[in-house]
């Protein structure tokens, strides 16, 4: 196993597909959408050696459409039930977006942060999880949820060394 998967296990990050360039996937044909998630993708296995079993379209948007090109990748289409709006707001704000969605009691809470801004790192997902937990809930990977495996079976890569093959 490489070192960096070896690190993904320890530190239970997972890691998903959100496209190379950031476009409305919904506006985009087929192959522009299968172009988007097979660079992605690639990309991930070239780094991690591990292809995401997940993609979360950029700012939601799907279709049936993205849903099959995803589909034809093996990769499932997750989007978020809560959004903390911290690539909008400043954190107090996205704190008290938290604060009122959890305040809901949701049997399930899939949030969307973004962890580029360092008060999302550093302030709102610190109280989130404090948060969370001491609502009881538990805190799990998507594919846990999901009752899935978050990566995907690396493809061949050619050429194979003949002396690796177990075939009978």
């Amino acid at each position: 196993m490489p070192a960096f998967e070896n690190t993904l296990e320890l530190t239970r990050e997972k890691i998903a597909s959100h496209t190379w360039t950031h476009p409305d996937l919904t506006t985009l044909n087929d192959t522009a959408i299968y172009n988007e998630l097979k660079k992605t993708e690639e990309a991930i296995e070239n780094i991690i050696g591990l292809r995401p079993a997940y993609m979360r379209p950029p700012y939601g948007a799907y279709n049936s459409n993205v849903t099959a090109v995803a589909a034809s990748l093996n990769e499932d289409v997750v989007i978020a039930n809560f959004d903390s709006h911290d690539w909008e707001f400043p954190a107090n704000e996205s704190i008290a977006l938290y604060d009122a969605f959890i305040a809901t009691n949701p049997t399930t809470v899939l949030a969307l942060n973004h962890e580029t801004y360092n008060t999302s790192a550093h302030v709102v997902l610190p109280h989130a999880l404090k948060l969370l937990k001491g609502k009881g809930y538990k805190l799990v990977t998507v594919a846990e949820c999901l009752g899935g495996q978050p990566y995907l079976k690396p493809r061949w890569r050619w050429p194979v060394n003949p002396t690796k093959l177990k075939c009978i």
